[in-house]
């Protein structure tokens, strides 16, 4: 009979948690919806088609192979280790 009351208990509990989203307020999620929309600078972005101010070609290149440049590993000329024993 113990072990019949402690499953009882254990699937009350069980089922007790399994509750519909009821208990949610009505604005729930609406903190993340205007954080979306926040990180939108320009909704209609698509339906401009003007082209977007002209870049010196010359400076192009040049940042161009300044970003290029960075990802570069550069070999470092290894130091040996000195240790003066007296």
């Amino acid at each position: 009979m113990d072990r019949v009351a402690v499953l009882v208990t254990l699937t009350a509990v069980f089922v007790g948690g399994c509750g519909g989203a009821d208990s949610l307020s009505e604005n729930f999620g609406d903190a993340v919806r205007a954080d979306l929309a926040a990180q939108i600078l320009n909704p209609r972005a698509g339906e401009d088609m003007t082209p977007p101010a002209e870049l010196d070609g010359t400076a192009a290149t040049i940042a161009i192979e300044s970003y290029r440049n960075s990802f570069d590993v550069k070999e470092q000329e290894a130091t040996p280790a000195v240790i003066e024993i007296k």
